[in-house]
């Protein structure tokens, strides 16, 4: 036996699959390469020869929450550990994570969103425990160099009772505040490794060579190649963005996307209007750029001092469209968007500097695309049904970028016109949450016949999953889990596909509605590629070679579990029944629902 052990602890298919391929990464490094997984998850790797061992477990939480239990799991008998994210890559040399821990027990490197009170609103669990927010540090927990020592099992045992005992019962299944909070609590300041150790690719700075890259995206070819550590490299998916010396677009900023999403999500549709007749009233009074920097500072965040007023005009005419469709205004929305002369992007809800910025990237893959005579892919993805995996999937394999082609939140997205306008000229998919309203439908009409291509999935699962998404982001109004799932379901998810499905049965509309079903998107997406394939070939022979796809290289997004019977589990007799008596008999035949 090795006296080091690299662990890594997940479970299902595709994480087992990545879990291979670091494993790989790390052959170099003499040490024992262990998989901790439940008994499926060993059956499928049995094969795997990159683990030198499998360690089968019984899930408790079936979730991130699970790597809190690491202590309990954790093969004895090394002297020094290096536990990895199934997402994570060895790319150099890592001696230095195990020195750091050699020294201080435990060696880790910042998140690139390292505040901890600020981690999807850790504040109120910081409070819960008596520790008062002020800024302090988070730990990304997908490496972690560390020794046994008496301290370092304390943080470790500290960590699983977090998860027990907070993360479960008070909804909130993200494992690495948590291991933070240990650590705060217990005094212990690990050994500090630079992000180089733990590149998560979102965009931050890379300064000199990247040890440990941690992402669903595979690492660059020539991610090490540079000739000086500064100006600094930023990758962002896999791609290397634009230096910051170069004059041209740079990347969106996450947390200041964050912050303008979960500004407008908190007010009312009521307030979002009365917001925008304010800053709207206040621009014709006092100017453009006045107006945006108001609304600007009640979001937390100032503006450039740099601009001039017509940048501060469409900066206020893209804000205030986002503002309209919050407030379940389309008209107005589609107006003030036209008028920011802002093209789609990948995202929803940047700041106007961000989403310009990005939307110049993406706008170039799409005219490379379209060179290639690849035709735009309309889907309309119900939430929470593997959409962004498969999407991004699809769009590695064709070679397109991804867009978002509305505004607003579900179950109420409104499709943005010249957003759309854009799309149509081809070399482009979407990850869309945009439903058969009235509005969308006339947008759609006025643009001629069109395949439209809509994934769906068993509402009750979806709602499920909505329901703790929403919860982890800080969306919970305090009602039972049971009581939240029913109300996404019956007043979101039932009638957004129900819509669809009146959309395509209606032969007034010039549309060629074709589903794509959760369970074929996340079993075979190949074979949906085949059927997109086909269905645009005649069209778009550049889509026929796709028509006969066998094989398909996973993206994952933004995907968990995908367990379309876990929301059984959390649902009661009584409202189980109301959901199946709520349920259309279109629905049910069209997803082959059961009880």
């Amino acid at each position: 036996m090795a006296i080091r052990a690299i662990v890594w602890l997940c479970w299902g298919t595709q994480f087992i699959r990545e879990a291979a391929a670091s494993a790989r990464s790390a052959a170099a490094i003499d040490a024992d390469r262990i998989l901790i997984t439940d008994t499926a998850g060993a059956a499928s790797a049995a094969n795997q020869p990159e683990f030198t061992s499998i360690v089968t477990i019984e899930l408790v939480h079936a979730n991130n929450l699970e790597k809190t239990r690491l202590i309990d799991v954790l093969p004895a008998g090394y002297h020094d550990y290096l536990f990895l994210d199934s997402d994570t890559r060895i790319v150099g040399d890592v001696t230095l994570g195990f020195a750091g821990a050699e020294r201080q027990g435990i060696a880790m490197a910042p998140a690139p969103n390292y505040n901890l009170p600020e981690f999807f609103n850790f504040a109120r669990i910081m409070k819960h425990v008596g520790i008062e927010p002020a800024d302090q540090m988070v730990y990304n927990s997908g490496v972690i160099f560390f020794q046994l020592t008496p301290t370092v099992r304390a943080v470790l045992e500290r960590w699983r009772d977090f998860g027990n005992d907070l993360g479960a019962k008070l909804d909130f299944p993200r494992d690495q505040p948590f291991l933070t909070l240990a650590l705060e609590q217990l005094g212990v300041t690990p050994y500090v490794l630079s992000p180089l150790y733990n590149y998560r690719g979102l965009g931050e700075y890379a300064v000199g060579h990247v040890r440990l890259w941690h992402s669903h995206f595979e690492p660059p070819a020539r991610l090490n190649i540079f000739d000086e550590a500064w100006p600094a490299r930023r990758y962002r998916n896999g791609v290397l963005l634009p230096s910051d010396a170069d004059p041209g677009p740079r990347p969106p900023q996450g947390m200041l996307q964050l912050t303008l999403s979960r500004f407008i999500r908190r007010h009312t549709p009521a307030e979002a209007r009365s917001m925008a007749a304010d800053v709207g009233a206040m621009a014709r009074k006092r100017g453009s750029r006045h107006a945006n920097d108001h609304l600007l500072e009640q979001i937390g965040i100032s503006g450039s001092l740099e601009r001039d007023e017509p940048y501060f005009a469409e900066s206020l005419h893209y804000h205030l469209g986002l503002l309209h469709a919050y407030a379940l205004d389309p008209q107005q929305m589609a107006e003030h968007l036209r008028l920011s002369h802002t093209m789609p992007t990948g995202e929803d809800d940047q700041l106007f500097s961000d989403h310009v910025n990005l939307s110049h990237i993406l706008r170039a893959k799409q005219i490379d695309a379209i060179e290639r005579r690849m035709p735009p892919i309309l889907i309309a993805c119900l939430p929470r049904s593997a959409s962004a995996t498969f999407t991004h999937t699809l769009g590695r394999a064709l070679g397109i970028p991804v867009l978002h082609l509305s505004a607003g939140q579900f179950p109420n997205y409104f499709l943005v016109p010249p957003w759309l306008d854009m799309f149509l000229e081809g070399g482009a998919i979407t990850q869309d949450h945009f439903g058969a309203s009235d509005f969308n439908i006339g947008v759609l009409r006025e643009r001629g016949p069109r395949d439209i291509f809509v994934l769906a999935r068993d509402p009750r699962a979806a709602a499920r999953s909505q329901a703790h998404h929403l919860a982890r982001d800080s969306m919970n109004d305090g009602a039972p889990l049971s009581l939240r799932i029913e109300r996404q379901c019956i007043g979101n998810f039932i009638p957004w596909l129900q819509a669809w499905i009146d959309c395509a049965r209606d032969p007034g509309l010039p549309f060629r509605i074709h589903w794509l079903l959760f369970h074929e998107v996340c079993e075979d997406p190949a074979a949906v590629l085949r059927r997109i394939g086909t269905a645009l070939a005649g069209e778009h022979p550049a889509m026929a070679p796709f028509a006969d796809c066998r094989t398909l290289e996973g993206v994952r997004v933004h995907f968990v579990e995908g367990d379309d019977r876990a929301w059984q589990r959390e649902v009661d007799y009584e409202t189980r029944e109301r959901l199946w008596a709520t349920i259309t008999p279109e629905i049910k035949a069209l997803l082959d629902l059961k009880w």
